[in-house]
């Protein structure tokens, strides 16, 4: 039975309803972001470009949080990730993934552990549906600089190359079939 307690946080799929215009995420660097929820969040999940999901309470359409998930691939010689034995015996150079291509939480919720609830979600998602449907191994993100250490937190490892280092949005994994 759902619970309709108007202060109980729920995550669920974006939706038409959801008063888009009202997260507020300030500061010239989380502009991409912004207008990505409130001009292609909704058209990109109607044609299965990507998923988006929100942290509201429940009943309402003010956004406290979101997450945007979309399909990749992790090259095996981007990432150096050895089968457990070591070796490579994959044939393929790539290595299904998950990829995080947006997170935030608006300003008024941040401390609240909102963020890291939705890429649990996320993860969630892809262990129990995404991988036994049609295989994913890794999750990965191209951080901000910044969010390093919150995506470690999550389980992320950094790939440590001083290319990868140097990118204003290095990029991480999560290797999910040993998380």
């Amino acid at each position: 039975m759902p619970n309709d307690d108007p202060e109980e946080v729920v995550i669920r799929s974006i939706e038409p309803g959801d008063n888009l215009p009202g997260f507020v995420l300030a500061g010239k660097t989380n502009r991409p972001l912004k207008s990505f929820l409130r001009k292609e969040a909704i058209p990109y999940e109607n044609f299965s470009l990507a998923r988006t999901w929100v942290a509201a309470l429940a009943g309402s359409p003010d956004l406290l949080g979101f997450i945007t998930i979309v399909s990749g691939e992790v090259s095996v010689q981007k990432t150096a990730v050895p089968n457990d034995d070591g070796t490579r015996k994959f044939r393929y150079p790539y290595y299904p993934a998950i990829k995080v291509a947006r997170l935030a939480v608006d300003d008024r919720h941040g401390g609240k552990k909102l963020g890291l609830a939705l890429v649990d979600f996320a993860l969630g998602v892809a262990k129990a549906q995404i991988c036994p449907m049609v295989g994913c191994r890794f999750a990965i993100v191209d951080s901000k600089t910044q969010s390093i250490g919150f995506y470690e937190k999550c389980g992320f490892t950094l790939l440590d190359t001083p290319e990868n280092r140097g990118l204003e949005h290095p990029f991480m994994y999560l290797d999910l079939h040993w998380h």
